[in-house]
């Protein structure tokens, strides 16, 4: 996940049934191929009595044609499952190469000014909008998706940016990073309680994990923060920082259930998602201060052309990392999105821990809670769906 506002919601595409024999081969095979049933003799017995060769090649060739189709979609099956896979295989290295990438450039504008989430916030939205503007009238006048879905998107995806570029100024980047991991406790949670879903006893532990690694890692990355901070406003930057992913992962749901029904339509989503939240952005109370702070108050014309810079690279990538997840979404399961998810957010940490905040590096304890995020994460993703479990058991 992108530090500012690059949500990478999994989506789960599972509308098309890739196994599934084509209506007209199963037509075929239905009722059509002729069987020996009881009492009645083989076709050759058939023939001995009044079956003409002619009939019996006929019938012959047509079972051919039948054998020769249905082999034939088998490789056509085969192809495709290929092509996603290798579909798949790409988008999920773009997707973790933009968002780790986008994720450089934002730590070095929140060292000088943490300000600067809210500037890059507002940037992606506008570079998504701009980038599409030609389209926009047309999108707006046949749109595919009802509007109400679109405000309930918007709404949440603001939430998400807006909140999270308030902790970001209240906490350490590490510990902005480390939060966000908190994607698979809150998707337990609302799923559990919005969707009356059940989960395994190795999903729960997985995400108990997690969770325990999650909270080390974030109490452990304040070691090197300023001792100007109260804990006041740790602990308050670490509740918008659940809210934030919280609103993030309620936009998550919203999509799923909207792309069920009215199909997978990415560009419309991505695009009317960002129209909307931009003027709620740029009304927002911090949202025109950072354009001034971050833009009008550089030292240098060489200050302002290296934080130009970095917003643009920031503002690029995290647009192509959003796409690129979408993309992911549509050609592989859920669980393959949110392990991609939490390799990318696991490298964004050890980058923040390591390398941008460091020296004084963090102690040795926070490498435990990082390997329970990540093992608790690589369990929740592995671990069999509640419905497997229970046909399991009955097995």
């Amino acid at each position: 996940m992108s530090s500012v506002s690059c949500f990478e919601p999994s989506f789960i595409f599972d509308s098309c049934d890739y196994d599934a024999i084509p209506e007209d081969v199963e037509a075929d095979l239905i009722g059509e191929t002729p069987t020996a049933s009881e009492g009645e003799e083989e076709p050759s017995s058939r023939e001995s009595d009044g079956t003409s060769p002619a009939e019996a090649a006929a019938r012959s060739s047509e079972n051919w044609a039948k054998v020769k189709a249905i082999t034939r979609w088998q490789r056509q099956l085969s192809a495709t499952r290929k092509r996603r896979a290798k579909m798949a295989t790409s988008f999920a290295l773009l997707y973790f190469l933009c968002g780790v990438g986008s994720h450089i450039p934002m730590e070095l504008l929140v060292t000088e000014d943490k300000s600067a989430a809210f500037l890059c916030a507002i940037l992606i939205h506008l570079f998504i909008v701009v980038r599409r503007l030609p389209s926009i009238p047309a999108m707006i006048g046949d749109h595919r998706i009802p509007m109400k879905w679109h405000f309930m998107f918007s709404a949440c995806a603001f939430g998400y940016a807006y909140l999270k570029a308030l902790g970001i100024t209240m906490l350490p980047m590490t510990a902005v990073v480390v939060v966000s991991n908190l994607q698979l406790a809150t998707g337990m949670i609302l799923g559990a309680l919005w969707l009356d879903k059940r989960y395994t006893s190795v999903q729960i532990g997985s995400v108990l994990l997690t969770t325990s690694g999650i909270i080390a890692c974030a109490l452990l990355s304040s070691h090197g923060f300023s001792q100007a901070t109260e804990s006041s406003d740790m602990a308050l930057g670490l509740a918008l920082m659940f809210a934030a992913v919280l609103s993030g992962t309620l936009q998550t749901f919203l999509v799923n259930r909207c792309f069920s029904i009215y199909g997978p339509h990415v560009d419309e989503q991505l695009l009317m998602q960002h129209l909307i939240g931009l003027p709620l952005l740029l009304a927002s109370p911090r949202g025109a201060e950072s354009i001034r702070r971050v833009l009008l108050s550089q030292s240098s014309g060489r200050a302002a052309l290296v934080t130009i810079a970095y917003l643009s690279g920031n503002m690029v990538l995290a647009q192509l990392c959003r796409r690129y997840m979408l993309r992911l979404s549509s050609t592989t399961q859920h669980v393959t999105c949110e392990l991609m998810a939490t390799i990318q957010r696991f490298a964004c940490l050890l980058l923040s821990a390591y390398v941008f905040h460091a020296p004084p590096y963090p102690p040795r304890t926070m490498a435990l809670g990082a390997a329970a995020l990540l093992v608790g994460s690589l369990g929740y993703v592995s671990a069999p769906q509640y419905a497997e479990a229970g046909k399991s058991k009955e097995e």
